[in-house]
């Protein structure tokens, strides 16, 4: 890392959520980066929402280490006022929510007509930004406002009863927040009521489910059931429920399937079963699936193949480092199993280069199986360049912890990690920097 920052790799890091768009704002202010600035605050840039969720917190933290969150504010809100999708709507909402909570009243007239527009269309999370902003005050506006469209029949699910009431009980206390209901409005309480109906139908849900596992054991999918889905379902066949509880029998039968499948899908899923399952037996076939036309057969067997230390799985994961394609596709994951003192060259070599983000993040996912399976510090560059790389923070986070317990961890990284978007990956940066 080199500071100051260019402003494409200003806006690499407000894409990946990297410290060191904080440090460039605090050292050399925010001028001339607005064009990026409002590429990655008017939409979400997360890689992964259904892991790193939204960076609102992060974003305004680079905003007022530039000390220029006035420049902004009338496009996230002019932009929250128009917005459609979901997920961006959650991040304007936060991010207008820190101006409302600053005294600024057009940025609270933007949310609630924001939560208005948003009624009946799921996970948008608003309802939250204004609960933070005024309390009790919203809860009762927020109530009222679902409260209306369950008494004409809404859809409990639709209307966000369940979220609603959890961060109302986060944000508020689940005694004040009831009580304030219940002394309310008839739409209020409906809502509230609603909201305890489903409290409640959740716990008994859980207990029976929990009785239930306890008396049947969990759900397995057997092997004519998996085998009939393959013939019948295609596509929504389950190869991750099957593998899990699969007997030493069943495995066989679902190898021997592979062995002689032809069909493209089916052989995909077949595979699939033996990217968390070994394989019974190590058999030559397997080394022909990855040069097949269709590209998830090819990334499936990569890690079917990764289950075996071979020397003819050795040569082909020497032979693999060298093309980029295999590389982009998963294939470094066979050197989990069949690394050897010497290959960090090579590795390095391999996963250097630029990366589209789909690509950096197999590349990333690959290297990690071989972090766990060694603790050889000549690997530390490899994994610096796949942290560089990876637009995944949760990955990011990971290679960073592998460094640390290398000892391997640049100064550069420590210091830029206390300002990642990540809360573990800061949590662990300032432990490290004790």
């Amino acid at each position: 890392m080199r500071l100051p920052l260019s402003r494409k790799e200003f806006r690499d890091a407000l894409e990946k959520g990297l410290g060191r768009a904080v440090l460039h704002a605090r050292r050399y202010g925010l001028e001339g980066m607005d064009g990026e600035l409002r590429w990655a605050l008017l939409q979400s840039r997360v890689y992964d929402p259904q892991c790193e969720w939204h960076r609102p917190d992060w974003l305004w933290k680079v905003l007022r280490a530039g000390r220029c969150e006035g420049r902004h504010r009338a496009a996230i809100l002019s932009a929250l006022s128009k917005v459609t999708e979901y997920r961006d709507a959650k991040q304007l909402s936060a991010l207008a929510c820190r101006y409302a909570l600053a005294g600024d009243a057009a940025a609270k007239r933007h949310l609630y007509a924001a939560f208005e527009r948003f009624v009946g269309i799921d996970n948008h999370g608003i309802e939250r930004e204004l609960m933070r902003l005024d309390g009790i005050r919203a809860l009762k506006k927020v109530a009222d406002r679902i409260g209306k469209e369950l008494a004409k029949g809404g859809d409990d699910w639709k209307f966000r009863v369940r979220s609603i009431w959890w961060n109302a009980k986060n944000i508020l206390g689940a005694g004040v927040s009831a009580r304030a209901l219940a002394g309310g409005g008839s739409r209020g309480r409906l809502f509230l009521k609603r909201a305890l109906a489903i409290e409640a139908s959740d716990r008994i849900e859980s207990r029976e489910r929990k009785a239930r596992l306890k008396a049947e054991g969990p759900k397995r999918k057997t092997w004519a059931e998996f085998r009939t889905d393959l013939e019948t379902k295609g596509l929504s066949a389950s190869p991750y429920l099957f593998a899990r509880y699969a007997t030493a029998g069943e495995l066989r039968d679902a190898f021997k399937a592979l062995a002689s499948e032809k069909r493209i899908v089916q052989m995909g899923k077949l595979l699939q079963v033996f990217n968390t399952r070994r394989p019974p037996s190590w058999k030559p076939f397997l080394l022909t699936f990855v040069r097949s036309s269709d590209e998830f057969v090819q990334n499936r067997a990569w890690d079917a193949l990764a289950h075996f230390r071979r020397p003819e799985v050795r040569r082909l994961a020497l032979a693999a480092a060298r093309r980029r394609h295999d590389v982009g596709n998963g294939s470094l994951a066979l050197f989990a199993k069949n690394y050897r003192i010497g290959d960090a060259g090579l590795l390095l070599e391999a996963v250097s280069g630029s990366w589209d983000s789909d690509a950096a993040h197999c590349v990333g996912m690959s290297v990690l199986d071989v972090a766990k399976a060694h603790a050889d510090r000549s690997l530390g560059a490899v994994y610096a360049a796949c942290y560089e790389s990876n637009p995944c923070a949760l990955c990011r986070r990971d290679f960073f912890k592998k460094l640390l317990s290398l000892k391997s961890a640049p100064a550069w990284m420590i210091q830029e990690c206390r300002d990642d978007t990540d809360s573990d990956t800061r949590s662990l940066a300032k432990g490290a920097a004790r």
